[in-house]
This record gives C-alpha cells, sequence and structure tokens, in this order.
C-alpha cells in the first residue's frame, strides 16, 4: 500500500485503489443500483445512480432529475451527448466509482426516492439527515477520484 495515501474521511479507508484496477475496470464494473461522482461543468460535480448498463453505455439520473437520463460510455467513462448535452470544453467525465458507506449510500437512496414520488415538496422528514449524507458522499467521492480515463486506459 503507497504510504502517502490518506485516509478517507468517511469511511477511513487507506487503499490505494489506483494500483489494483484500472480507471476504465473500475467504470465497467458499475451496475444498476449504484451511485458514481461525475465532474464536468459544476465546480463540485453531481452524484449519478446507475439506472442500466449495456455493453457500452451507463445510462443514470443525477439525484436533484430524477426525470433527466444521462448515459455515459462505459470504457471512457464521458458523458455521451444527447438532447440535453453537447459536450464543450469541460465535458462531463466519471471521476469516482467508490462504493459508499453503507449509512451514506441508504441516506442516497433515500434523497432519490423522495426526489421521484414527491419532487416539489421541500420540507420532508428526515430531509437534514439525508442532506448530511449528501455531503459525506461528496468528500468520500472527493477522498477516492480517479484520473481521467481514456480507452485504452492502463493504470
Amino acid at each position: 500500500m503507497n504510504s502517502t495515501v490518506e485516509a478517507c474521511p468517511t469511511c477511513g479507508n487507506t487503499m490505494d485503489w489506483e494500483a489494483k484496477r484500472s480507471n476504465a475496470d473500475r467504470i465497467a464494473s458499475l451496475l444498476p443500483g449504484d451511485f458514481f461522482h461525475a465532474k464536468g461543468i459544476t465546480v463540485g460535480g453531481l452524484i449519478f445512480l446507475t439506472t442500466a448498463v449495456s455493453e457500452t453505455t451507463i445510462s443514470s439520473h443525477e439525484l436533484s432529475s430524477p426525470n433527466v437520463v444521462s448515459r455515459f460510455d462505459r470504457a471512457t467513462g464521458h458523458m455521451l451527448p444527447d438532447e440535453f448535452y453537447t459536450p464543450g470544453d469541460r465535458p462531463w467525465m466519471i471521476d469516482s466509482v467508490e462504493p459508499l458507506p453503507i449509512a451514506v449510500h441508504q441516506g442516497l437512496l433515500d434523497i432519490d426516492r423522495r426526489n421521484r414520488l414527491r419532487p416539489l415538496e421541500n420540507v420532508m422528514p428526515g430531509l437534514r439527515e439525508n442532506l448530511e449524507a449528501f455531503d459525506r458522499a461528496h468528500e468520500h467521492y472527493s477522498a477516492h477520484a480517479f484520473t481521467a480515463v481514456s480507452a485504452g486506459d492502463s493504470q
């Protein structure tokens, strides 16, 4: 294990995943129900929930937009163009697929479910705790981000 790897603030993990598998392999391992983080046109990036996987594509939606399907290339991690998204200077790209701690994962599932079933309600029981899970997920993904990938990624 690399001694320069710092412990994740949410899970305490010090595993150097970069040395274990390529980024492309980790992206290809996503399955429906998995969360991942992507960076692009916003500073902090967004958290997506995987909804379907094909041989070449990952279909997902961002937590605050459950009705908008985003598709990512399963080999490169780049968001695929559609009617809502055209790659510009800062294309969206998956930058972390690290599994979340269980409590954080379940908090995000609750946020997703609430957004799908009651999208117009601003005050919901348990919202504060779930927003804390959302913040912890961003911290977790920041601690476990990987570098840009390409189709031939062999790291």
